[in-house]
């Protein structure tokens, strides 16, 4: 089965998709971020991929090297309702990122 490309529903103005490309953030992480952000409570690969309308295993593969760079975080679903873990954006981890990207490109 092909696994199918995502395909944001709308463009990035093209100021903030430079800023993205810039921190070497893609489209669909900057996204998966934004979800997980509006969903604090936690949500699985699954239903980000459904909000955010991509396929699973991408969101999955993006999942695994946001948690492995520490934007997010991964914790046992408490209920059967969920399969696989429940994964949430450390804001905190989010905003330390970009306040050193900034203060290092304005020279501080």
């Amino acid at each position: 089965m092909p696994v199918r490309r995502y395909q944001p529903a709308t463009p990035l103005p093209d100021h903030v998709e430079a800023a993205f490309h810039v921190l070497n953030l893609t489209q669909i992480r900057m996204e998966i971020l934004r979800d997980l952000a509006l969903h604090p409570e936690g949500s699985t690969t699954v239903e980000v991929a459904s909000r955010i309308e991509a396929d699973y295993r991408t969101v999955w593969s993006h999942v695994k090297l946001l948690k492995a760079r520490g934007l997010v975080t991964a914790e046992t679903a408490p209920t059967t309702r969920h399969v696989g873990p429940l994964y949430k954006l450390d804001r905190e981890a989010l905003k330390e990122h970009f306040t050193v990207a900034l203060g290092y490109t304005l020279g501080e």
